[in-house]
């Protein structure tokens, strides 16, 4: 699945507004960090913000590794909540 999309869907709007163009979406996704999730809405935990912004990193290393270990990450979350 697409980051992004995940992204998206946590915060339940558009990563970049209304931009619909593809070719500006992408160099947007290429060069603009993505919003903090927490700050469209306080309603999302800081922890899952920030698992978001993790899974959204331009850096690859900077990434959650595989679905093991996001997996886990959101169980802490849902386990504290």
């Amino acid at each position: 699945m697409n980051p992004y999309v995940v992204g998206q869907w946590v915060r339940g709007e558009r990563f970049y507004g209304r931009v619909e163009l593809i070719d500006e979406i992408l160099a947007m996704q290429r060069s603009t960090p993505p919003p903090d999730p927490a700050t469209i809405s306080p309603a999302i935990p800081g922890e899952l913000a920030a698992i978001t912004l993790r899974c959204l990193a331009k850096d690859p290393a900077d990434r959650i590794a595989n679905a093991v270990e996001l997996e886990g990450s959101l169980r802490r979350i849902a386990d504290s909540l």
